[in-house]
């Protein structure tokens, strides 16, 4: 492919790319800017249009909630006055909100004033009195009515305690039978906490229908209302109203109608497209969850936008930028056809003068023609100078490769004695190396058995101070030892003086016994001389002459325990003696000891320390012997090298010789003058 070709096809392609990337890069940040306002707008307009029917449901339960605030102070009107009252509050609520189906209160049995039978089936009550009114438009007239069907205990089972809204429900007029869809927002009456009765307000369906038929966002997207418990409230289907949503939106929301309805359940805010059965657009659902009041569980308004709405401006966009991208295109590939043309044609004439040049017998002495300013012509310049420089290069190298032809025999011939001086050396270097080995190997051997020996002074040094410190250690226990051998003996001989003291108050002991005994019998004397009233005081003192023998009795036993101690601790007086005489000659004999091992522990320290300098002096030996043996090998190899290289650059000496006449063959064919 010619050079022209090339460039057209180049510049045409980079040309291409570059406006095709521009263009991609373009719609794709519009596409997003775009996709993401319109995403911004439909949730704005979700929220609005969310508020616009929280507002809307707030205010009627803002009047239930006013209502139910009125009655928890019902204690305040006398009791024949609370129902009228309640009556006409609950009717006015009615005249000012005139769309709403009916406005009601029902109250727990007796509770609102006791008084339930007395008003037993009057209107707003049933048979039992209880006060359950109900006002609602008859032929466009406020009329009471009692709530029949309100089941007290089957709405406090469903613990309802703060305000609430049951879900749309069809609600069947009592009196014309007329069917309509309604929403009840109900708020508790309290009474110290505890919920005496309800108030409602029942709001059409179809008001919330109305408003939910406007939404259409862009033109193209429609809206749905669902309560708490997934009642539709609010369709662009009517007939959908009522159901709950898993019923009626599987066409909507296909494989997506569980998301949907967990959104709904969960009260979250949810973004997701889908395509719904027979449509050919794609929707994006918006999902809004809104709470009225105090209620806490929460409606949720979901908007769909047709994302081929959303895009419509994307796709213009799209199709003028093809058209002006390919206008493009064509302008600039007829731009570039020109100028590659311009730019070929000097091109071409250069490469005809170097193929001339390459294919002929190498004619150097012409030149290009210029008439050119640009760089075309700078090249041409360029290229007459670069064979002016190779002329004068090949004229050199003709003359460098004649002396080069020279140089390469000298060299041949000064390397062959070089290697034969080379291997000389080789053969004297190896047998130094080979006597270094053996003395290398005596080294080792001899580091060996120092450092073994070492080893072995180390050993007996540790084990000499080892020894030392248990002499130290049994020293020091016989010193203990003896000290307290000591103690005992003291303790015994206290304990001797002791037993001497005791035997001194035996004696004594004795003494009383005796003279108790002799008192005794002096007293039984005494006694018996006393006839009848002394036999008494007879009896006392026999007695008492029995326990002076049982005391004397018990010393002599006491006395004979104690001349058994005394024998004993005399034995063991000598005993401790004689064993006081041993511990210390042991004593002396382990301070004898002491400087003998003094002695062992010094000449150990002594001889270890000469071993370890004789072990360190031998690896030194050893190690200089190996660098001495390793530098000889590294001789030995690097003479090995140099016979190698010795022969490599004889090799390439005669090589640079032939290949000096061959360049001098190829310089030949260029002809360098005229």
């Amino acid at each position: 492919m010619k050079i022209g070709v090339k460039l057209l096809t180049t510049i045409s392609i980079i040309n291409f790319i570059g406006i095709g990337l521009l263009a991609a890069i373009t719609l794709t940040q519009a596409q997003g800017e775009i996709s993401r306002l319109a995403d911004e707008q439909a949730r704005s307009v979700t929220r609005e249009n969310g508020e616009k029917i929280r507002n809307w449901l707030e205010e009627y339960m803002g009047a239930a909630r006013t209502l139910a605030h009125v009655m928890e102070g019902y204690k305040s009107i006398p009791p024949e006055q609370r129902r009228g009252y309640f009556d006409l509050m609950l009717k006015q609520v009615l005249i000012a909100y005139p769309e709403l189906n009916d406005v009601w209160a029902n109250w727990a049995p007796n509770a609102l004033d006791g008084m339930d039978a007395y008003y037993a089936n009057t209107p707003g009550t049933d048979e039992t009195g209880r006060y359950i009114s109900s006002w609602y438009y008859i032929d466009g007239i406020p009329r009471l009515v009692a709530i029949i069907s309100f089941d007290w205990d089957a709405v406090l089972s469903l613990h309802i305690t703060s305000e609430y809204i049951i879900d749309p429900a069809e609600y069947i007029d009592p009196l014309t039978g007329e069917k309509v869809l309604t929403v009840v927002l109900v708020a508790p009456v309290r009474d110290n906490d505890v919920i005496v009765g309800y108030v409602g307000l029942t709001v059409k369906a179809p008001e919330i229908q109305a408003m939910v038929e406007q939404i259409n966002p862009f033109g193209a997207g429609h809206g749905m209302l669902f309560s708490s418990g997934g009642i539709v409230a609010g369709h662009r289907d009517a007939t959908r109203l009522g159901k709950h949503l898993r019923e009626t939106e599987a066409d909507t929301f296909g494989p997506l109608l569980d998301t949907m309805v967990d959104a709904v359940s969960a009260a979250s805010a949810a973004s997701f497209a889908y395509r719904p059965d027979q449509s050919d657009t794609v929707y994006q659902y918006y999902t809004v969850p809104f709470t009225i009041g105090h209620v806490p569980q929460a409606w949720t308004l979901v908007v769909g936008v047709s994302r081929s709405t959303i895009m419509a401006p994307v796709y213009r966009m799209l199709t003028i930028s093809a058209i002006i991208g390919l206008l493009s295109i064509i302008f600039m590939s007829i731009g570039v056809f020109f100028m590659a043309r311009s730019i070929s044609r000097p091109i071409k004439r250069l490469a005809d003068m170097l193929k001339d040049i390459s294919e002929g017998e190498g004619e150097m002495t012409k030149r290009l023609v210029i008439h050119r300013n640009d760089e075309i012509g700078e090249m041409a310049a360029s290229f007459n100078t670069t064979l002016d420089n190779i002329q004068k290069l090949i004229i050199d190298i003709k003359g460098k490769a004649l002396s080069l032809s020279d140089l390469g025999e000298d060299m041949a011939s000064s390397t062959k004695e070089i290697t034969t001086t080379a291997h000389e050396q080789s053969a004297s270097v190896s047998e130094i190396v080979s006597t270094m080995e053996g003395s290398k190997q005596l080294s080792e051997e001899m580091a060996s058995s120092t450092e073994e020996v070492a080893r072995l002074s180390a050993d007996t040094q540790r084990f000499s101070q080892k020894g030392a410190k248990l002499r130290d250690a049994n020293e020091q226990m016989m010193e203990d030892i003896h000290h307290q051998n000591g103690k005992i003996i003291h303790e015994i001989k206290n304990l001797a003086d002791m037993i001497i003291h005791i035997n001194e108050a035996i004696g004594i002991i004795d003494s009383i016994a005796d003279q108790t005994k002799l008192i005794a019998f002096n007293a039984t004397l005494e006694a018996s001389s006393s006839g009848e009233s002394g036999a008494r005081f007879s009896v006392v003192a026999g007695e008492i002459r029995r326990f002076a023998d049982n005391v004397a009795d018990s010393t002599r036993g006491i006395k004979l325990k104690i001349a058994d101690i005394q024998s004993a601790s005399t034995t063991l007086i000598s005993e401790a003696l004689s064993g006081s005489q041993k511990i210390e000659a042991g004593y002396e004999h382990m301070s004898a000891q002491k400087a003998v091992f003094e002695s062992i522990v010094e000449t150990a320290q002594n001889v270890a320390t000469r071993s370890a300098q004789i072990s360190n002096l031998s690896k030194q030996q050893e190690y200089a012997s190996a660098q001495i043996f390793e530098t000889l090998r590294e001789i030995s190899t690097g003479v090995d090298h140099f016979v190698s290289a010795t022969a490599s650059t004889s090799k390439t000496a005669e090589t640079l010789n032939a290949m000096s006449q061959e360049l001098q063959k190829a310089i030949a064919q260029y002809r360098t003058s005229p």
